[in-house]
Parts: structure tokens; sequence; C-alpha cells
């Protein structure tokens, strides 16, 4: 009955809910159509590691999940979003196991049950933005290491994935500075598999996340990009670090706000008043960390890892709920081992708290899927895809097509564009900035010109169109939240 519930919830009006496409789901999709389709990305790079996108990077390992979907079922949401919501059912079935590994079938089924319900998890399993994969790969790579006390060869199969998380978020390298030397040391400390597969473990490790660790080296020390094997390792605009991690002590506030209020402004990762998590699980989590690190004092020492080292992380990142996705597989964790030890004490807690997260949860549907899309939609960008479709259609020859100030990403999609007409075509704002944006490319003009040309089109959002005086417009129709115009 749970997993019944647990993809309803995230099946339900899959593909327009969320309606539209976000600017970063765009680019990504576009870059993998694109290097299937023709060997190169928008800045003419082959199977990137670490994707250039608008300058200062775009991981790229959900790139590559999404492909195969791509090439079997087109370019649209449901082949880019399906993947995510593949790996967010599957991560249901590895947050069980290892909680049954380490605690046993009645608190993994209660875990199984918090994270079925869990906002945090429903959205993303929704939407493909890149940089969830990471925990959905973190998450069954300590569930491997895990068991590897039995059955040592999955060691090196944790070892893998953890490098192949770092693909879906490359902040998770931070995380691996704290991660990785304490489960060397749990490794070989406590001797928990033979030293030759703690040893391949640890080399596989490397191996697989060294292309993007020279990535972030070559970028740091103004090396050039190189290609090998068939892969490009590319140079950036700048990295994106200098905007995103910062040591300073306002990041402890907002990180305890967001704690408290489990919301950071951002419609599209957590919907007020129900937050990432629901707001009454925080003092399951400060009880389940007591419950972890003093009950279970010698166990569980993978999730003790990972929870320690996703905190030092989110204290030196702005806070943004995708920003800091690594630590909600450990919050929830914890809120499960919370509930289960007072349920220990007083056997009445379990179904109360049940009780409590099924009417919370329904609330949460009722908002979800009645209001989301409305209150949502500006950042989806909703059916601005159909707008261009339309614009290109009628378009004179040579005439101009402006797109206002709609992320050029969208534009690239929507026309399915070969990268090589944008790679001649383009003309940068700035070349240099961390987020790059085109004045134009192909056909196309970012911004809003004073007035039309004859034949020229604009593609505006209802607001930006009330410039256009009637004696400049012939036709307008309109797309969702935005408005064609034709002179």
């Amino acid at each position: 009955m749970i997993l019944f519930f647990a993809i309803l919830l995230r099946s339900w009006n899959f593909g327009t809910l969320p309606d539209g496409l976000h600017q970063d789901e765009a680019m990504l999709a576009y870059n993998a159509w694109a290097d299937i389709e023709y060997g190169m990305d928008m800045n003419g790079d082959h199977n990137p590691v670490y994707s250039v996108a608008w300058g200062s990077g775009q991981n790229a390992g959900y790139n590559y999940v999404i492909r195969p979907f791509i090439k079997m079922f087109g370019l649209n949401i449901v082949s880019i979003r399906l993947p995510m919501l593949m790996l967010g059912i599957i991560s249901l079935f590895f947050f069980y196991l290892l909680l049954k590994h380490f605690f046993g079938t009645g608190v993994a089924l209660l875990g199984f049950f918090i994270l079925a319900f869990n906002p945090w998890h429903i959205m993303i399993s929704r939407w493909a933005l890149e940089c969830n994969l990471a925990p959905l790969l973190f998450l069954p790579a300590v569930y491997f290491t895990a068991i590897s006390p039995k059955k040592p060869a999955f060691f090196i199969l944790g070892m893998f994935l953890l490098g192949l998380s770092s693909y879906g978020y490359v902040t998770v390298l931070m995380l691996f500075v704290i991660f990785i030397p304490l489960m060397v040391w749990h490794v070989f400390y406590h001797k928990i598999i033979p030293a030759k597969y703690a040893i391949f473990g640890f080399l596989t490790f490397v191996l697989v996340s060294a292309p993007l660790a020279m990535c972030i080296f070559i970028n740091t020390f103004d090396f050039p990009a190189f290609n090998f094997l068939n892969i490009t390792v590319p140079r950036m605009t700048v990295l994106r670090s200098a905007s995103t991690v910062s040591f300073n002590i306002d990041n402890f506030k907002h990180f305890g706000e967001f704690m408290l209020a489990g919301y950071e402004g951002h419609i599209y990762n957590a919907i007020p008043p129900f937050g990432a998590l629901y707001p009454f699980m925080l003092a399951f989590i400060v009880f389940g960390i007591y419950v972890l690190f003093v009950k279970y004092r010698n166990e569980a020492f993978e999730m003790k890892f990972w929870f320690i080292s996703a905190v030092i992380m989110a204290l030196v990142i702005s806070i943004n709920i995708n920003r800091i996705n690594m630590i909600f597989f450990p919050l929830i964790f914890l809120a499960t081992l919370g509930v289960a030890e007072i349920h220990r004490k007083a056997k009445f807690v379990i179904p109360v708290f049940a009780i409590l997260v099924i009417a919370t949860t329904i609330g949460f549907a009722k908002v979800y899927f009645t209001e989301f899309n409305d209150r949502s939609r500006w950042a989806y960008h909703w059916q601005f895809d159909k707008a261009v479709e339309y614009a290109v259609q009628n378009v004179p020859p040579n005439a101009t097509i402006y797109f206002g100030h709609v992320p050029y990403s969208l534009v690239l999609y929507a026309t399915k564009m070969p990268p090589q007409i944008f790679l001649n075509t383009r003309v940068w704002v700035n070349p240099n900035w961390e987020f790059r944006h085109p004045i134009r490319f192909d056909r196309f003009a970012t911004g809003i010109p004073h007035y039309l040309q004859t034949g020229d089109i604009g593609i505006f959002t209802e607001h930006d169109s009330k410039q256009f005086h009637n004696n400049q417009v012939k036709k307008v129709t309109k797309f969702g939240n935005y408005v064609v115009i034709e002179n």
C-alpha cells in the first residue's frame, strides 16, 4: 500500500506537473540531444565530463542518463523526466534495504513510509533538475559499502557509485573531503573488509572521479581544455563555486532558518507551509541524532559519516534546497530512528505519527496537484516552447524573432537547432560572464526592442508586451504565460 501511494504521488499527471520546462532542464536536455544527433553540444564539446552550458558549467551525469530515453522517445518532457521518476522510486527500496541492514525490518518499513510521503522526495522525482541525481546515486553507494563486511566485493561497487555521484552534482566533491577520509579510517582501522578489496575499492573511486577532478583542476589553475578517449575536459568562463561557496557565519543562521521552516523561497524546491521536510519532523530528527550517535555509537558508521559530511557542506554553501540535497536522506534516516526509539517506550507513537504524516501529505497533495502549476508556471516557462514553434512557422525569411528575457536554452530546446548553427551565429553580451547570455543567434534576438520591424515577431510576457502600440501589432496570439506579437 505504501509503494502504491508512493508511485501515485510521483506519477499522477506526470509530464504536465510541473507544467512547462525549467531553464536548467532545457539546457541539459538540448545538450544531450545535440551530442546524440551531431556529436557536439552547444559549446562544440563531445561527451564533456562537466558541461560548459551557461558558461560556469552544468553537471553532466544526468545528461548521459537521459540519452537512451531521448534516443527511444525523442526530445520531450516525459523522456527528460522519466529517468528521475524511475530513480526516485528505486531509491525507496535502497533506503528500505539500508535501514533493514542496520536496524531490522520494522524500522526499515517505517523509514520506507516516511520517505514515500516526504515532499522533497516526491518533488525531485517529478522533474529533471540534474543535481538531484547525486543523492539518488549516493544512497545505493552507501548501502553497498554498508553490506560489504559480509560481501566484500560490494565495496568496490559502492565506491564506483560514489565516484559517479560526483557527476550528478560537482559539489559532492566537497562532501568527499570529509566523507572519504572517514571511510578510509573506518575501513582500515576496523578492518571491516580484506585489504585487497578496500584498496581496489578506493582506487576505483579515484579513477571514476578523476576526470571531473581534473576538470576542476584545469579550470582553477587556467590550464587548457583537452580531449581523451572520446571525452572532453572543458574550460568554463568561471568556476561557479565563487558564487555558491562561502565561509560565512550567516550560513549557520540560514541553515538554522531552513531547518525550522523547511523552505528557502524557491517554489520549485518546496511548498510552504509543508517545506522539504514536514515541520513536525524536526523534533524527531534531533532525537534521532542522539539515537544514532549515542545509543548506536558503534553501528551505522556510513550514515554517521554521510550526515556529518553533508552538514559541513551545507554550512559552507549558500542555502538552497537543491544545493544541500545531499543532507535529506540522512535527515529522513534520523527522523526514522527518532520515531522508532520513542515508539519503543510508548507504543501509540507510530499510529499517531502515521496519521499525522498521512493527514499532512493529503494537505500537501491537495496544494501540489491543484495549485502548484498556477504558482510555479513562471519558473517552468509554461507554453514558451509552443510560442516558439508558432513563431518559427510564421516568421518571414530574414525577419527576427525576439524572445524577451527568457533563458535562451528554452529556444534551443524548442527549435532543436543544430549546435553548429548556434556556434556560428551566437553573439554574447559578455563571453566571460558566469551566466552568459546571447544578444542574438540565428534568427533569434534577446531583449525587448523599442518597436518591431515589419515581419518581426516577439515572444513576451503579457506585462512586457504592453509597451507595443496597436499600430505596431498586426496579430497577437496567447500561449500560456506568453503572447506572440506579429508585425
